[in-house]
């Protein structure tokens, strides 16, 4: 199963479920990740999002950014503008340390470092492992750790459960029980005993801590603790203990970051008798290259970024070992047929994929806008006319395209471009990848908030390749990366 279909199952289940709860579909899905994680990682996400959420605008956030958020909401004097926090989220399988610095209502990373191998399982299965010396017996234990029947599976679980559930009894009380099932014995758990199994985890997260404080080159101000494993009494104490600073404690650190998502950055300020500085905006040509519209919280700052060259085929990759979602969208492995009119016979010149021949026109784009460093799923370009010919150029024609759409916090945000461009274009038939270079452009672009006319600039084109199915009737495209898609139907 490709990841971003396995992604998707998760996330459709949770849009399902939002959806009976409330009794309506949502209208923005939130998902967080890793600060660390590359774009080739959150574009997997987002391709799963995008397919789970619907019609609803999908946004991604980093996880620390998210925890930082919550922070001001309960602690807001722990964290003034421009100072400094250490993340220290310790959840069920993974450890992360990261550093952020709040500007206002924004937050800035500027460390992090993870762990895979220190988190509440870790601890769970020091405990299992203390527990197998406390009750001697090989062939029972030899049926809970490599269970060959049903039967068994359900005593592991089983086993796994109490032990979890005496962890989190140890956070109130001195001493609980841990019952074996298959063994039908008790062990006695104390919370000196889990502290001393837990410390060589919680080391290595200190380790990690200091690293990533030293990375950012920042003492250790202010701490807060995210994820469920937070909670350990011995979590706090150890970090006070090694780092002279109390941490800062929620009632339900395992919510610290879905809570901090929802907390988005503040709507765009009115702007409306400020004029706006020039800009060049940066929409990538038909059908559909990526258009990375920034719009800033100042009421002066409208930046629309260009999309990155540097992926497959232009250069390399941004060194994620997250890996390439190429493929993973609807499609993209599929085999280009022809259309009716090309001729079997007939040879082209390299690049030139005899089914993308003629003009086309679009139906729908599907891309995505940072609008206050948080990004937001657009819709529009409809009416777009592209001509692709034989001699490898590609005419655009923007003169009845209909306006890209994006919504953010209650605000309208519309690009309406007109002009013509013609650039080269080269395909892969193997690869079904297409790129494209600009050759000559008078294209512009007008910016409308809620209606009202923002700011105006010419169009620069910064091309990203993407896999495309061809036939005779239809074309289709997805960004390698998962920043866009597109469908076109052919007109000659």
């Amino acid at each position: 199963m490709p990841v971003a279909e396995a992604f998707g199952v998760v996330i459709g289940r949770v849009v399902d479920e939002a959806t009976r709860a409330t009794g309506i579909a949502p209208v923005e899905v939130v998902v967080t990740h890793p600060a660390a994680w590359g774009e080739e990682r959150r574009a997997t996400v987002r391709v799963a999002a995008l397919a789970a959420a619907g019609t609803a605008q999908v946004r991604l956030v980093a996880e620390p950014v998210a925890a930082a958020r919550h922070l001001v909401t309960v602690a807001g004097d722990r964290l003034p503008d421009g100072g400094t926090a250490l993340v220290y989220d310790l959840g069920a399988g993974t450890f992360d340390a990261t550093v952020v610095r709040r500007a206002g209502d924004a937050f800035e990373v500027l460390a992090t470092q993870g762990r895979p191998d220190s988190g509440g399982l870790d601890i769970d299965a020091a405990i299992v492992a203390h527990l197998t010396g406390a009750v001697p017996d090989e062939a029972g234990w030899r049926r809970l750790t490599s269970p060959g029947t049903v039967a068994d599976r359900r005593a592991r679980q089983q086993l796994w459960d109490n032990v979890r559930s005496a962890k989190e009894a140890l956070t109130r009380a001195s001493n609980t029980m841990v019952y074996i099932p298959l063994l039908d014995a008790d062990v006695p758990l104390g919370r000196e005993e889990l502290d001393r199994l837990a410390r060589p985890i919680l080391e290595q997260t200190v380790r990690t801590a200091r690293a990533v404080l030293a990375e950012a080159g920042v003492e250790p101000g202010t701490v807060f603790l995210v994820g469920a494993a937070s909670r350990m009494p011995a979590v706090s104490s150890t970090l006070h203990r090694e780092l002279g600073v109390e941490p800062i404690t929620v009632d339900q650190p395992e919510l610290a970051v879905a809570e901090g998502s929802l907390l988005g950055a503040a709507p765009p300020a009115a702007a409306a008798e400020i004029a706006p500085p020039p800009l060049v905006v940066a929409r990538p040509p038909s059908p559909a290259r990526r258009r990375g519209l920034t719009l800033g919280a100042a009421a002066v700052a409208l930046v629309l970024l260009a999309g990155v060259a540097a992926y497959a085929g232009l250069g390399g990759g941004n060194g994620d070992p997250g890996g390439s979602p190429s493929g993973l969208a609807a499609g993209a492995g599929s085999s280009a047929r022809p259309s009716a009119s090309a001729s079997p016979a007939k040879s082209y010149p390299p690049g030139v994929d005899p089914c993308l021949l003629g003009t086309w026109r679009m139906t729908n784009a599907t891309n995505f806008w940072s609008i206050n460093n948080v990004e937001r799923q657009t819709q529009g370009q409809a009416g777009q006319l592209f001509t692709f010919r034989e001699d490898g150029t590609l005419v655009i024609d923007d003169s009845h395209t209909e306006p890209e759409v994006a919504i953010a916090d209650g605000v309208r945000w519309e690009a309406r471009p007109s002009g013509t461009t013609t650039m080269r274009w080269s395909a892969n038939l193997e690869t079904k990848e297409l790129q494209e270079a600009v050759i000559s452009t008078d294209a512009k672009r007008k910016v409308y908030r809620n209606g009202k006319f923002f700011t105006e600039s010419n169009t620069e084109f910064l091309p990203e390749p993407g896999k495309y199915v061809c036939t005779a009737t239809t074309l289709t495209e997805n960004s390698t990366l998962g920043k866009w898609s597109s469908s076109a139907t052919r007109v000659s």
